[in-house]
């Protein structure tokens, strides 16, 4: 059986191992108000809601991954990343394992289409055949997996703290889910005019 866990937990426990981790304030973001149905899901939301203002402020992707290691699941410290890509140098216990990647996707731009997994997230994952998370500068979390080969959204705008320069673009709206296919199309034809 899973239970609900409250994203306001979590939060309270991430943001203290991100203040310790990283020197950030765990009172620099905001709390998860929204409840995720599978635990996993919530934990990778609760991380990247902790890592959103410090993506935004440096205008670049954080990244990470989660595990599970005697029993416990836990997560790496972010790892700064650029722009537009995010490698982690995570060192895990070899007794450890992995059960997701997770990356913000940085603050706001009119020029990226950030609001949706970018077609490499998802080749990626598929490669790979794990799941990923993605936070989006809006706010929305994804949850890409790579065996389902699909992303879907897990929670809209604001579900988790978002860019306060934000602004929806109402040309180029995310759909619920994308498979590969679904998302090339969505490349090819984004016209830029957000």
């Amino acid at each position: 059986m899973v239970r609900k866990i409250s994203g306001r937990t979590l939060t309270t426990v991430l943001g203290l191992f991100f203040a310790l981790s990283t020197g950030v304030p765990s009172s620099s973001h905001a709390e998860v108000e929204f409840e995720f149905e599978n635990s996993l899901d919530s934990l990778a939301a609760s991380v990247l809601n902790s890592v959103q203002q410090i993506s935004f402020d440096n205008g670049v992707e954080y990244c990470g991954t989660v595990y599970e290691l005697d029993g416990v699941i836990l997560s790496t410290p972010a790892t700064k990343g650029k722009a537009d890509s995010c490698d982690s140098d995570d060192d895990l216990d070899d007794a450890a394992t992995i059960l997701a990647s997770y990356h913000t996707h940085g603050s706001y731009s009119q020029d990226a289409d950030t609001e949706v997994p970018s077609v490499d997230d998802l080749k990626g994952d598929i490669e790979e055949k794990v799941k990923g998370y993605i936070s989006t500068p809006g706010g929305r979390v994804w949850r890409i997996d790579g065996s389902e080969e699909n992303a879907v959204m897990l929670c809209g705008p604001g579900c988790i703290l978002s860019d306060p320069n934000f602004e929806e673009c109402e040309a180029l709206p995310p759909e619920e889910d994308y498979t590969l296919p679904k998302l090339m199309k969505r490349a090819e034809e984004d016209s830029g005019d957000c």
